[in-house]
């Protein structure tokens, strides 16, 4: 009853507040289009506990008690387990209602696209993945003789619609000359990269001339938007694969992360890794993981593609000419040893290059990259074993992260083709600078005997260039009025696990034989997650995702200042920074700022210097230096269960809201019986919430006046319990998903059918 009146009184409000405006809301629809990986039947074949994330590892984690876990899913391991399509689920686009003015439909997922079964379109289908014949048991998906060439794992048995591991889309939908909106989506494990025609999002149709059934190492099928196609109803709310990860696409790139448009109809990506660099398997023996493919590890690179797929063209990231040297070794990537690298040694970057964020300036002729880590090393991380009193799987996950922003030249990977032709390379790389933390302390009892975990040296501010994104004002006709005729020529990245915001001052500055100056301009903290953010169109905040990452009970928790790890999105207004022309000014904070210990305990597990046991500032406190306006906190059990938290956070074209999906990636899914499975990522997985804010710039208030607000009205009426059939019976849930300003993507029932739980990561707005 008490439910019952507090809706009822919040719809009132709401009613009050837009008859106030006099239509606040726009006269068109308004959606969020959210790529959504299919999570289903990742349930082990035997009773033992699953591997927890994080630091919460067996047995403390347990499909009791594991807010991840879903029964009864239909999905890519319970299709590998049984072999029987009937439980195949398919990953898809689900459309969001954003316009709030539908009170009783906002948030609701009004409609879904799935994604099209075209066989041997999947780098597992391609690759060894350090197996033989026969590993998989009696699944039957592995090749009946060896291919002497690719030796596929589920060759001529994993179709492109499922096991994709959803993760970014183009957040910003192309828009064609014929009024058109296109939308690409890229599976990292899969390398695949779908094109969906999203003009009408009650009814996506798959982008003309892209796959839409067939065999890739066989005959395919196009789908052809001007002819019988366009009506077809069989094509209705389906996508088209526009590039194979496996078979028939990229020759030498996979694991597929950010997707943005250079001119001319076509997109570059950002891929992690290569398909296949070295011969050999890792193994157990090593006492980090089990075994490790001879694929998907480094170096990335950049595919460009045009819509249809038909033009595909891979660049390596690796320059001609050596690197920076990397600030210090990196110390715990056992696979970087086994690969043969000097891990007691700094070493030249220009190797070390796996491309995760990407953007584009057309205008200024400069694609960037950021390099986050081997993909591998990522996908094998959360394995090790750990204490509650751990620093989450990133304690000795060996992993291997980088440092480094490289920089391109776009009419050249236009007009070049790349590796196998002329083999364009990137045209100057820089390094991030390193700070004043010194993170890895080496743990156990201290003198006072109190037991203290060990954290890692992949906390450090350097570590882990997750994202990046550029200046929007160009100085053109087409900028937002906010701009006002300014031409910006910087842009921004971040350390992750890091937790460090990075300004690039100018990227131009390669094309004058100068590297690009990066500053460091706010700290938030080791292991905080900084992950993936956007710009406002004036260029006045940026607008970024906490993920949090550490958990309470560990001692790095809220180490340096409160909410330091709470799970959170953040406004940082950076008008002084990007309106700087005296030459930037702010920096990290002095070290004196920080207190070091090398006591029994705190000493540096590798050099045995003095490690941070606390760090008092977050910058230098130059007058240019952004300002964090306003915050939401997101924590809940989830998320601190699952050692994450908001990833993906998009404003509006109008600004005025944004949009948060607070989940990163769980390779668990792919847990099939030894020795095919334990891909466990990186220990860091969050939850399967979208959360909608409000957001005012009050720009005439001051610096730092903005307020980001969660907007209780999104999913008031159209989210799902956390209990009852939707809800509890599909996975525990430790919280209730009522007034929080989410809407819970584990949920049974989606408008394509009862396939169970959706994990939410890339997304793009779409407004008519």
């Amino acid at each position: 009853m008490k439910k019952s009146l507090k809706r009822t009184a919040i719809a009132a409000a709401v009613g009050a507040s837009l008859a106030l405006v006099g239509g606040l809301a726009a006269a068109g629809n308004q959606y969020v289009l959210v790529w959504t990986g299919d999570k289903g039947g990742w349930e082990p074949v035997n009773d033992t506990l699953l591997p927890g994330p994080g630091a919460h590892n067996d047995p403390l984690l347990n499909k009791k008690t594991d807010p991840n876990y879903e029964k009864n899913g239909k999905g890519v391991a319970s299709f590998l387990r049984t072999g029987d399509p009937n439980d195949l689920a398919s990953d898809f686009i689900a459309v969001v209602d954003a316009k709030p003015a539908h009170v009783y439909k906002y948030g609701a997922v009004v409609n879904t696209a799935t994604m099209p079964f075209v066989l041997n379109a999947h780098v597992l289908a391609q690759v060894a993945f350090g197996l033989e014949v026969g590993d998989v048991g009696d699944v039957g998906l592995t090749p009946s003789v060896p291919d002497a060439t690719t030796k596929g794992l589920f060759e001529d048995g994993l179709p492109s619609a499922i096991a994709n591991e959803a993760h970014h889309t183009n957040a910003f939908l192309e828009e064609t000359n014929d009024g058109r909106k296109l939308m690409w989506a890229g599976g990292l494990i899969s390398g695949n990269i779908f094109g969906c025609d999203v003009t009408n999002p009650m009814n996506i149709r798959p982008i003309h001339n892209t796959i839409v059934s067939g065999d890739m190492k066989g005959a395919v099928v196009r789908y052809n938007a001007n002819g019988p196609d366009a009506t077809d109803p069989k094509y209705k709310n389906t996508c088209g694969l526009a590039v194979s990860g496996g078979f028939g696409g990229t020759n030498y790139l996979t694991v597929a992360d950010d997707f943005v448009s250079i001119g001319d109809n076509l997109l570059a990506g950002s891929f992690l890794g290569t398909k296949e660099n070295f011969q050999g398997t890792f193994n157990a023996g090593n006492g980090f993981a089990p075994t490790l493919p001879p694929s998907l590890t480094t170096p990335g690179g950049v595919v460009v593609f045009n819509h249809d797929g038909t033009l595909v063209k891979e660049f390596s990231a690796v320059l001609n000419s050596p690197g920076p040297i990397r600030h210090k070794p990196r110390w715990q990537c056992i696979p970087c040893a086994v690969l043969g690298e000097d891990i007691t040694t700094p070493q030249d970057t220009n190797n070390q290059a796996n491309p995760h964020g990407i953007f584009a300036r057309p205008d200024l002729n400069t694609l960037v990259t950021s390099d986050y880590g081997d993909a591998v090393s990522l996908a094998l991380s959360g394995q090790t074993p750990l204490g509650l009193f751990d620093e989450t799987a990133a304690d000795t996950q060996a992993q291997g992260l980088d440092s480094t922003v490289r920089f391109w030249d776009i009419a050249k990977m236009k007009s070049m083709s790349g590796m196998g032709g002329d083999d364009y390379r990137p045209e100057d790389i820089a390094q991030v600078p390193d700070g004043p933390r010194n993170e890895g302390r080496e743990g156990g009892m201290t003198d006072a005997g109190v037991s203290i975990g060990s954290s890692s040296v992949t906390m450090d501010e350097f570590v882990g260039l997750m994202a990046a994104w550029k200046t929007n004002c160009t100085g053109g006709p087409s900028d937002d009025p906010g701009c006002k005729g300014k031409q910006h020529k910087g842009g921004f990245v971040a350390s992750m696990c890091g937790g460090t915001l990075f300004y690039i001052e100018d990227m131009t500055t390669w094309q004058n034989g100068q590297t690009p100056n990066i500053h460091a301009v706010y700290d938030t903290g080791p292991c905080t997650g900084v992950s993936v953010f956007f710009l406002t169109q004036d260029d006045t905040y940026l607008i970024a995702p906490i993920s949090g990452i550490i958990t309470p009970g560990q001692p790095l928790y809220n180490r340096d200042y409160p909410f330091e790890h709470s799970r959170r999105v953040v406004a940082w207004d950076v008008r002084p920074l990007v309106n700087d022309t005296d030459g930037i000014q702010c920096d990290y904070p002095s070290a004196s700022t920080n207190t070091y210990s090398d006591a029994k305990g705190f000493a540096h597990r590798f050099d045995g210097s003095a490690t941070t046991i606390y760090a008092g500032a977050r910058n230098n406190g130059a007058s240019d230096c952004p300002v964090i306006a306003s915050r939401v906190i997101l924590d809940n059990l989830d998320n601190l269960m699952g050692a994450g938290g908001p990833h993906f956070t998009l404003p509006n074209p109008a600004d005025n809201r944004v949009v948060s999906s607070l989940y990163f990636f769980d390779l668990r899914e792919f847990a099939l019986p030894q020795p095919v499975g334990s891909l466990p990522g990186s220990g860091s997985i969050g939850d399967d919430r979208v959360c909608m804010f409000t957001f005012k710039k009050r720009l005439k208030k001051g610096i730092g006046k903005a307020r980001l607000r969660s907007d209780r009205r999104f999913g008031l009426y159209s989210d799902v319990p956390s209990w009852g059939p939707e809800g509890q019976r599909y996975g525990p849930h430790f919280y209730f998903t009522y007034y929080d300003g989410c809407v819970d993507f584990d949920r049974k029932s989606w408008p394509h059918g009862d396939s169970g739980h959706g994990t939410p990561h890339g997304m793009a707005w779409w407004t008519s």
